[in-house]
This record gives C-alpha cells, structure tokens and sequence, in this order.
C-alpha cells in the first residue's frame, strides 16, 4: 500500500509539475545583423554580387523550451548594375531643385521560425535550433524616394531554413552567434551576431 501510495504522489507530482511547466511562456525579442551568401548564377543574372548584408528584428514566443519567432527584415544588396537619374525635387525645402542620384538594390524580408531551445543554467548558456521560411517583397533596384523613377525588380527567392544559434545569458539581455542553411531559394546561408531581451 505504501508503494501505491508512493507512485501516486510521485505521479502526482510529476502531473502537477508538468502542468505548471505547460503554461510557463515568455516573449523575447531579437536584433541580428548577418553576412548572407547568395546563389552566384542567380545573382549574376540579376546584376548584383553573391553576397549580401541584413538587419532584422524578430518576436519570439517561448513556451516549454519551444520557440517560435516571427520578424520583419532589410536586405541590401551588392549592386553591380547601379545607375544614376537626373531628379527633380518635391519637398518642402527642396522644391524645384535638380539632382543626380544613384539607385540602389536592396529587399525587404519577413520571416517565420520554429525549434527547441536547450538552457544550460550552470554556463549562463542557450543553444536553439529552429526551421523556418523567409520571404522577400519588394525586392529592387531604384532611386529612393522617388516617385516616378526608373526601377527593376530582382528576382532573388526566399526558402526553407535550418537555423541553429548559441548565446550567452546575462542579466536582462542575451548575446550570441546563429548560422542558417537554406534548403530551398536563391540564398544558400548566413551568418550573423544576435542580441535579444526576455519581458
């Protein structure tokens, strides 16, 4: 009887244990700034060079050690068709004025993502991987801020990715690393620093 009993507050335990884990969550959010490779045929074809910068920030939804994160991107890229156009200004304090600018090449991104986070409480460390998607829109060349300027779309494709990043846990922010590997699209990977913030 004290063995039954035993296994029931061991379960119960567990079960109660369990429970409180399961409505455990929190929101991080992200800041990474990244080096990306792209496909060198498909970036030729669109005139820019195989490697790109980004800056993103993400939402990160984190519940039971799984963490889903949602974010919006800029991609610039390495324009090697750049042109310039005679502009005439339309602002406020530049009414009539006539300029030359220079375009440039550049994508905005949107992201989804996935995975398990592992803590290592004792290092102050956490390693995630994740698979997600990134999107890109309005991915061009052309005169910024300008509304009747010549412009090009760059056919560069978002894809599936594995993801994996390690960081070191302070107080109230987190410092790391992470590398992405695409699996599908027009990037093939990229590697970038991380800093995020639990609330």
């Amino acid at each position: 009887m004290k063995t039954i009993l035993g296994l029931a507050l061991v379960f119960g335990s567990s079960f109660a244990i369990a429970e409180q884990q399961d409505v455990q969550s929190q929101w991080s959010f992200s800041a990474n700034l990244s080096q990306v490779n792209l496909d060198s045929k498909q970036a030729a074809l669109e005139g820019v060079g195989d490697s790109a910068w980004s800056i993103d920030v993400s939402a990160n939804y984190i519940q039971n050690n799984w963490i889903s994160s949602f974010g919006l991107g800029y991609l610039g890229y390495d324009d090697e068709q750049e042109f310039s156009q005679v502009v005439e200004g339309t602002g406020l304090f530049n009414d009539g004025d006539i300029s030359v600018n220079d375009s440039s090449a550049s994508a905005v991104t949107a992201f989804v993502a996935t995975g398990y986070q592992w803590q290592f409480v004792e290092q102050g460390m956490s390693v995630i991987t994740q698979a997600g998607y990134t999107h890109l829109f309005a991915s061009e060349r052309g005169i910024d801020n300008c509304s009747n300027c010549y412009d090009e779309d760059i056919e560069i494709d978002g894809g599936i990715y594995a993801k994996v990043s390690a960081q070191k846990d302070f107080e109230s922010f987190s410092l790391g690393l992470y590398f992405q590997q695409y699996l599908t699209g027009d990037i093939e990977n990229a590697t970038g620093l991380l800093i995020s913030s639990s609330f």
